[in-house]
């Protein structure tokens, strides 16, 4: 991919391109490798700390799919921290900073639409999502009385008829990623 810049600097002689003889000065160069942004980088706009890279070991192609979630589970905690203040697995009382962002349909078997959508993740204790093997009849059960009888069911037929593809990278940066980090930030202001 080439782009050509103007510049007013003088380049190395192999980087020199196009020049004003008159100056000195190169006019425009020619970039023949893609200019990469780093993944600090892409943390840093989007308002993260670079060192979360390293943290959460995204693989390469996953970055902004981390980015994504990083703030839609602080989203999802905090929304239930507010509004119920429990677990939706086990009823017990969980502080914000105990309270993971548990699945209904599990990740492995739900599909794109199910893995970001706010109605099958909710705020669990640690206990509930990582260790006990029961904790989803408790959660369909508390999923119905928040949401509406039959919210479970409707996940799991769901489930079966998955066919929505993962955002592009255009649709994580200019829409998806934006609109999460406002809501949440918005979330961040009513506490």
């Amino acid at each position: 991919m080439n782009r050509c810049y103007e510049l007013r600097e003088a380049r190395p002689k192999e980087e020199r391109g196009t020049a004003d003889l008159s100056t000195g000065n190169v006019i425009s160069y020619a970039v023949s490798q893609k200019e990469k942004e780093s993944y600090a980088d892409i943390l840093r706009r989007h308002g993260l700390e670079a060192k979360l890279y390293s943290a959460l070991r995204w693989k390469k192609n996953q970055v902004l799919r981390g980015i994504y979630w990083w703030y839609f589970a602080r989203y999802i905690r905090m929304r239930d921290y507010q509004k119920y203040g429990k677990c939706i697995s086990c009823n017990r009382q969980t502080d914000f900073e105990q309270m993971q962002a548990g699945h209904f349909v599990p990740v492995a078997t739900g599909g794109f639409s199910l893995l970001l959508d706010p109605t099958n993740v909710n705020g669990e204790c640690e206990g509930c999502n990582g260790f006990d093997e029961m904790h989803l009849r408790g959660y369909e059960r508390n999923l119905d009385i928040r949401y509406g009888a039959g919210t479970g069911e409707e996940l799991v037929r769901r489930k079966h008829q998955d066919s929505m593809k993962e955002w592009s990278k255009l649709e994580y940066e200019n829409i998806k990623i934006p609109e999460i980090r406002a809501q949440y930030e918005e979330l961040l202001k009513t506490q």
